[in-house]
């Protein structure tokens, strides 16, 4: 092996420890107690609120809630790389929550055939002052056969725009319920949470009982995530009518239902419903 080849691999060796470590120590960051949430008009000193806290061992995400300064940083973690992004927001007089993202970077390797050090890129800035920094995402996207720059550049700009989150906002629901419950109050956070809660519950039994002959739901655990699956490969033209009849009558896209199971579980937990938060009793 020529003594560049060994470098340029020792350095992806130390590259992968670094990340790994990192990973590890973002993972038990962000498993310490969380401060408990408190109103507007309390001081700031236990910010920030850790709200949506996700780990799938390989990678992650959580949010950092600042109340006091109306903002909030998503960050998300995977081997081998990350992403950090501010949203500042707003409560209106009718009760919406409104965002709009304002910072974006991101670290990581990119798609192609180039050596490493011309792919590797840390903490390249994607938004700046609410503005997509274009040259920046076609270097991160270029070549990339899942998303194409124009796409992301596309997705960026409209999340700089002031954007609506709901109760329905997943896969960030404890982030609208923190918000709502420290600037107007934890009946509305909690009512909010209650009716997604009904209508999730409502639609995958819905879906469940009219599918039931024709899928069978596989539930992902670690992707939390479900797919339906034939349980006759033979009758797929017919089944997909099925379906598609149960989610026009369930009032859920397909997407609703296919994360519902995992979403009924963590908004019964949020709300301290232990029993509902088996995932089994939405189906019953």
């Amino acid at each position: 092996m020529s003594p560049a080849l060994e470098l340029i691999l020792w350095g992806f060796v130390a590259y992968l420890l670094w990340r790994i470590l990192r990973v590890i120590s973002k993972g038990l960051s962000s498993s310490r107690a969380k401060p408990a949430l408190t109103t507007a008009n309390d001081t700031s000193d236990s910010e920030p609120y850790t709200v949506d806290d996700d780990n799938a061992g390989d990678g992650g995400s959580h949010i950092e809630l600042y109340p006091s300064q109306r903002k909030f940083v998503y960050k998300a973690w995977w081997i081998p790389g990350d992403t950090e992004q501010e949203y500042e927001y707003r409560v209106d007089a009718d009760g919406r929550l409104m965002s709009r993202l304002r910072m974006a970077a991101d670290t990581g390797t990119k798609s192609g055939d180039a050596p490493f050090d011309d792919r590797f890129y840390h903490e390249l800035q994607t938004v700046r002052d609410g503005v997509v920094i274009e040259d920046a995402v076609r270097f991160i996207y270029e070549n990339n056969s899942i998303t194409s720059p124009d796409q992301k550049i596309q997705e960026l700009s409209q999340l700089t725009e002031w954007h609506e989150i709901t109760s329905r906002a997943w896969p960030w629901p404890e982030l609208w319920y923190s918000v709502i419950k420290i600037h107007i109050g934890e009946h509305e956070a909690r009512r909010g949470i209650r009716q997604e809660l009904e209508r999730l519950k409502r639609g995958l039994r819905i879906v469940s009982e009219q599918t039931s002959q024709a899928f069978m739901l596989e539930h992902d655990e670690k992707y939390q995530y479900s797919t339906f699956k034939l349980i006759d490969a033979s009758a797929g033209e017919s089944s997909g009518a099925i379906l598609t009849a149960a989610l026009e009558s369930s009032g859920l896209t397909r997407s609703e239902a296919e994360l519902a199971h995992f979403q009924i579980r963590s908004l019964a937990k949020l709300l301290g419903d232990s029993k509902e938060g088996n995932p089994e009793s939405a189906s019953k």
